[in-house]
Parts: C-alpha cells; sequence; structure tokens
C-alpha cells in the first residue's frame, strides 16, 4: 500500500499485548489484512500499522486470541473526517446555500420593455427572445447589450433609439421611435431646394408648389419646390418628393485588373472557453480564423466575479482570384463606386474616357459621368419669406 493509498483509506498503529500475538497476526493475514511496520517489543507485546477499515476484524479476534489492544497515531482522510464529522453538515449545506445563490444569480428574471407603442414593444420582445434575452435562460447564453442593441436598429425600422441597461438578473429596454420626431420636423414649413447643380430629369411632389419643370438647368441652391403656396405666403405646406436631376462628375479610378478575395464560410465554428482572471481554461489551437469573441462574467447577487465564459466564432475562409474585363465592367464598376459615395439612388446615365494607362494589372482612368440622382433636400422657410 503507497503512500498516496493509505492517506485515502486511512491508518492506524495498533499496539497488542497477550500470549497469542502470533496467532492473531496470522488469523488477520488469511483474512488479507494488509499489515505493515510490525515490531516486537516483548515475547508478549507487538505493534503493526493497518488500514483504518481493518480495525473491525482486531476488534472481532482479540477476544478469540484474549489480547488486549490499544490503537493509536489515526492518519487519512477517514480519521480527519472522523474529527470533522460533526460540522460537515453544516459546511455541505453553506456549499449547497452558495451554489444556489450563483445559479439564480447568473439567470434572468425579468425584462422589461419601456417606451413605444404596443406593436413596437411586441416586435422588440419576439427580437430579444430570438437573441436569447428571455426570463429563465442563462445570462452567458445571451448575446451581449451591445450586439442585442445593433440587432433591434436594424431589423425594426419603426424604431430609432434602444437603450439596454442590466440591474442584477433585470434587463430594462427602453425604445424610442422615429414617427414623433418625423411628425415634428414635417409639421415646419419647408421649400425643397437643389443641394447641387444640374439638369431636373424628372419629378415626383406630392406637397409645395413645383416651381422648375423638366430639362430646366438649376443651381446649387434654388429653390427647386417652394412651401409657400400664395403669393402673400399666408399659406404654407412642408415640401415632399423627389426632384431627379442629369448631374455631371469629373473621376479618376485606379482598377485593380486582378483582385484575391478572401470570403468567410457563413456557418461558424463556435467554442466555449472557461476564463479565471487572465488565465483560459481549455483552450485549444484553432486553425480557423476568429472573427467574434464575447466575454460574459459570472455574477454573485449584482457583483461580477472574476470567471467569465468566453464565446468564440471561428470561420473558415476561401481565397478566390477576381479578374476583371475593363471593357464590360467599367460601367458596373464606375456605378458601385458612385453609389458607395453618393447613395444607393444614383443611375449611371453616361461615361467618357478622357484618358487611360495601363500598368500591369491595374488601369488608371480620367474620365466624365453623367448620373441621375435626386438632387432635393429640405429647407425650413423663415419668418422673413
Amino acid at each position: 500500500m503507497n503512500k498516496y493509498s493509505r492517506k485515502i483509506k486511512g491508518t492506524v498503529i495498533v499496539d497488542v499485548e497477550g500470549k497469542q500475538i502470533e496467532s492473531l497476526i496470522n488469523r488477520m493475514l488469511e483474512e488479507n489484512v494488509q499489515i505493515s511496520a510490525l515490531r516486537r517489543t516483548s515475547a508478549e507485546e507487538a505493534s503493526f500499522q493497518i488500514s483504518y477499515k481493518d480495525v473491525s476484524f482486531v476488534k472481532r479476534f482479540r477476544k478469540e486470541y484474549q489480547c488486549k489492544i490499544r490503537f493509536k497515531e489515526k492518519s487519512g482522510f477517514p480519521r480527519i473526517y472522523e474529527q470533522r464529522k460533526k460540522w460537515i453538515p453544516g459546511m455541505i449545506g453553506i456549499v449547497i446555500g452558495f451554489a444556489i445563490i450563483f445559479c439564480l444569480s447568473n439567470l434572468i428574471w425579468n425584462v422589461t420593455i419601456k417606451g413605444g407603442t404596443a406593436e413596437s414593444r411586441f416586435e422588440v420582445q419576439a427580437l430579444t427572445k430570438e437573441l436569447g434575452l428571455v426570463e429563465g435562460k442563462w445570462i452567458q447564453q445571451t448575446a451581449n447589450i451591445s450586439t442585442i442593441e445593433r440587432e433591434i436598429m436594424n431589423k425594426i425600422e419603426e424604431i430609432s433609439y434602444v437603450g439596454i441597461q442590466r440591474h442584477g438578473t433585470s434587463y430594462y429596454i427602453v425604445i424610442e421611435e422615429s414617427e414623433k420626431e418625423i411628425r415634428e420636423q414635417t409639421e415646419r414649413p419647408s421649400h425643397l431646394v437643389a443641394e447641387k447643380s444640374g439638369t431636373i430629369h424628372s419629378m415626383y411632389v406630392t406637397d409645395g408648389r413645383p416651381l422648375v419643370k423638366i430639362n430646366d438647368v438649376v443651381k446649387k441652391g434654388d429653390v427647386l419646390v417652394s412651401g409657400l403656396l400664395d403669393e402673400e405666403g399666408d399659406v404654407t405646406t412642408t415640401s415632399k418628393g423627389e426632384v431627379l436631376a442629369e448631374v455631371w462628375y469629373h473621376l479618376q479610378l485606379t482598377i485593380n485588373l486582378k483582385q484575391e478575395q478572401l470570403n468567410l464560410i457563413p456557418d461558424p465554428v463556435t467554442t466555449y472557453q472557461l476564463r479565471i482572471g487572465d488565465r483560459q481554461i481549455g483552450k485549444e489551437e484553432n486553425e480557423l480564423r476568429l472573427v467574434h469573441e464575447e466575454k460574459t462574467p459570472f455574477y454573485f447577487f449584482k457583483w461580477p466575479l472574476p470567471i467569465s465564459l468566453t464565446k468564440q466564432y471561428y470561420y473558415d475562409e476561401q481565397s478566390s482570384e477576381l479578374e476583371y474585363d475593363i471593357e464590360e465592367q467599367l460601367p458596373s464598376l464606375i456605378e458601385e463606386r458612385l453609389k458607395r459615395e453618393l447613395g444607393q439612388q444614383v443611375k449611371l446615365q453616361y461615361q467618357k474616357v478622357l484618358h487611360e494607362h495601363r500598368d500591369s494589372d491595374k488601369v488608371k482612368l480620367e474620365m466624365f459621368v453623367k448620373v441621375i440622382e435626386d438632387i432635393s433636400t429640405q429647407q425650413n422657410i423663415d419668418q422673413g419669406d
């Protein structure tokens, strides 16, 4: 029996006194009792060490062999348990109590949504459930607050503001709708004025008095649709509509005819890591690309512990090489750049290349382009108008 086994099972030194010590020891060996440190101190006295669980054999055989025994130097876990068994149930109760409090502190007990209409609150509630923000779920399984706020703003058009706060095991979501702000703005009388110079291509006016017509040339700042409905200016309205115009741009482009593109495969590999302080437990090497990481601490009541659960999203990458045919794809490349700079509603109508220079896999272009875009913008009417 090695030292680790003796420590777990526990040992005791037995002093034996009697005339049949040899018979007692032989009987114990027949019963597979392991004896160590056997020492004969006199003709009728001896001492040895046995396992704690074999004490019952010695007690049972002592009368049969008319021996006196004394137990001393008890050691090992059984001895520790015997010394402390009175307060062990209390300690177990305390540990269980802490475990229950720990679990309850990491559950979501309440999600309150304030502001907006009943319909908007219902939409927000449905979306937060999809993201894991629901009563009875672990806090660590819920998307982080910034992600939830971003998803609400992106997916519910009526919401102009969302704020989420966590207090203990409760989440409070405050929303505001954009309709009220738009209504306050549209109640103010306004003109539609030209944001840039161009030639009127088409118009769609729902409110206001048009001052220009198709094919008119306008300059930046010209009034396109007036919010004054009579000559005296007593009757006003908020001008609404679109005024599309032909606008010229001078562009200088550099286009790569060959371009390496890295694409992320949509299905991520999700892993969970337990972090204690700055040390991460269960860290594994992953050949995939780590794109996003969410860290959520564990709580005891409302206080965060130095223990957190880290959720990591790994994506596989695919590399591909794109080759452009400058003659075929030039219009789409120009339109893509214009949409990035001017907005998605811009439409390319005409292009004229002034200068072209090819250098290896790059093409440098200088050109004029004509696009059709909405050049109108609202301008509030001052009292002096």
